[in-house]
């Protein structure tokens, strides 16, 4: 199992289950949820600074919320 950490939310999974991942700076990031993907897209730069601190609170964008636990049977979609 290889498992990794969401870098907006802090969540660690396996990446085999991850809802989406974006490449930034030649480096492979995974996220719990399609949610936390657009978030880091926004501002990637914000997550990936070696002093960046998991936030308390996560914001949303556009109204969208972060799940407390991601389903395993939910069909993951891709944001673009």
């Amino acid at each position: 199992m290889a498992l990794v950490i969401d870098p907006v939310c802090g969540m660690e999974f396996d990446k085999r289950t991850a809802g989406s991942k974006s490449v930034y700076q030649n480096r492979t990031y995974y996220f719990c949820h399609a949610v936390c993907k657009k978030i880091f897209d926004a501002t990637p730069e914000q997550f990936v600074s070696e002093q960046a601190e998991q936030p308390d609170n996560v914001s949303t964008l556009e109204g969208e919320t972060h799940p407390e636990t991601p389903t395993p049977d939910v069909e993951w979609k891709t944001i673009s």
